[in-house]
């Protein structure tokens, strides 16, 4: 019979299983010339994001999405 500690190596086995079949980084849609996060205009120079700090929050949010098994990757 398994002992906690049995059960508790099995699910840790398969959840490192299941974190390394998911995508390490999210899809990006195409650039359409505003940032993909808060919908700013940007110029030529950027593709899409229009700041760092939108960067970092559109990936924060698509960590969590793809936690929670909303994003589609």
């Amino acid at each position: 019979m398994a002992d906690d500690a049995d059960r508790t190596q099995d699910r840790m086995e398969a959840e490192a299983e299941l974190l390394a079949r998911q995508p390490r980084n999210p899809a990006m849609p195409k650039p359409n010339g505003r940032c993909i996060y808060c919908g700013e205009l940007m110029a030529e120079s950027q593709t899409h994001f229009c700041s760092t700090e939108c960067r970092q929050e559109w990936l924060r949010e698509q960590t969590i999405r793809r936690a929670q098994g909303l994003a589609s990757s």
